[in-house]
């Protein structure tokens, strides 16, 4: 079978980023696919939905995203993609820890060449199995446990947990390539002393002027460049930014790169950083529902829009069990750059119950959980719950005029349909 180039990405957030961004940098000059939480998408054309996964696999496309890998690399294709390199890029969620990453479908030892280890947050604590962040971190090692010998293993030097894994024994053994990324460190001397000490080939970080760098490579470009740069930092967004740059070195020359970081725009259905406008008012979409994600997504606009205190709509996932809910609500009470608070239920646009193994949820339950638990913390903002649904509470909200309002959304395809139908016009 011809090589493939595996990377695999896993962590708490940004995972579908940072492989959006890879498969993009990476250009047309690779028969590539690239499997995400948005479904499959081979030479950056979608093949299979996220739907489609549940439906054949029972399960998303980032859980063993291999299994797409053999079909689709190397069915028959036009000529001019006959000789190309093939390379996966491959989002691969807390469940290949059980699973696996599906690369020894594909290759003798199921070893990936590339793996990047973003971050590791509370989210997705059960409290049965996943106690910890620790237990996250261990669920989450088959990044670098089944890293190839001599491969390259990428992770931030700002959590504490991918600090840690950088000086795993393993990947001593394997006499892997490490590189690491900081948004908090800038000086290079400061930096040359770290990657001495955890035995690092490179770290890519950003100077004091805003440019994208390595300590090997010198400055690449400004952070300007990029559209999703707002002048804040640290940001989730440009976290993602210096992963996938720092991937993509030794395939992508530096024109190349620079030109592909500045055309570098969401698709509209990833529903990732959208930002619509309709005379005076923005709406801004996005996906982020762990504390950490909403907090860099609310700097990040309150540094670009310094004039007004956004109102936030949002929802938490109803397979979370009461006490993330209630620890949750508690961490979003301390949020301070919003003036109000919207909580609306996944549940209710559906009007059906779930069942979990755990047990039944039912609609408004554990959006009633959420804003139950916020209230009782006594935030500094206005919060409201609504019993409507999302498409409903989000034109509510609209209908007030606020000129600025964040929508964590949970049914993308709806939501775009009204803003359509609203006459809202795409300015990011």
């Amino acid at each position: 079978m011809s090589k493939i180039t595996t990377f695999v990405v896993t962590g708490t957030k940004g995972k579908t980023s940072v492989v959006t961004l890879i498969n993009h940098f990476l250009g047309p000059n690779y028969h590539k696919l690239l499997v995400s939480s948005e479904g499959v998408f081979l030479n950056s054309r979608k093949i299979a939905s996220y739907q489609d996964s549940l439906i054949n696999f029972g399960r998303s496309p980032n859980v063993r995203p291999g299994r797409y890998v053999v079909h689709n690399l190397f069915r028959k294709t036009r000529i001019s993609l006959v000789d190309q390199p093939k390379i996966a890029v491959l989002e691969s969620s807390l469940g290949c820890g059980k699973r696996g990453t599906g690369v020894e479908e594909y290759t003798e030892d199921g070893f990936h060449d590339i793996g990047i280890f973003t971050n590791v947050y509370s989210d997705h604590l059960n409290y049965t199995t996943l106690c910890s962040q620790q237990d996250i971190y261990q669920a989450k090692s088959f990044v670098f446990t089944k890293l190839k010998p001599m491969g390259k293993y990428i992770a931030s030097l700002d959590n504490s947990f991918t600090y840690q894994s950088l000086q795993e024994p393993i990947l001593l053994n394997k006499q892997a390539i490490k590189v690491g990324i900081s948004q908090l460190e800038n000086q290079p001397d400061e930096l040359a002393q770290l990657a001495e000490t955890l035995n690092l080939s490179d770290i890519f970080y950003l100077n004091e002027d805003n440019w994208v760098c390595s300590l090997t490579l010198g400055n690449l470009f400004k952070l300007t460049k990029f559209a999703y740069f707002f002048g804040q930092k640290p940001s989730g967004i440009i976290e993602s930014l210096l992963f996938a740059v720092a991937a993509c070195t030794d395939y992508v020359g530096l024109p190349d790169l620079t030109s592909r970081v500045r055309t570098f725009r969401f698709r509209l259905a990833s529903g990732r950083l959208l930002g619509f406008q309709k005379d005076n008012q923005i709406l801004i979409l996005d996906y982020a529902h762990e504390i950490e994600s909403l907090n860099f997504l609310l700097n990040d606009f309150s540094y670009k829009f310094p004039n007004v205190r956004p109102w936030l709509i949002t929802r938490v996932a109803p397979d979370r069990r009461d006490q993330y809910i209630q620890e949750y609500g508690q961490n979003i009470a301390k949020l301070n750059q919003i003036q109000k608070l919207i909580v609306y239920d996944k549940l209710t646009s559906r009007g059906i119950s779930y069942q979990y193994s755990w047990g039944e949820r039912h609609p408004n339950e554990t959006g009633q959980l959420l804003f139950d638990s916020i209230k009782q913390s006594n935030p500094n903002f206005v919060v409201e719950f609504s019993q409507n649904s999302e498409v409903d509470t989000l034109q509510a909200a609209l209908a007030s005029g606020y000129p600025l309002i964040i929508h964590i959304y949970s049914d993308i395809q709806q939501v775009l349909k009204f803003i359509r139908q609203a006459d809202f016009r795409r300015i990011l």
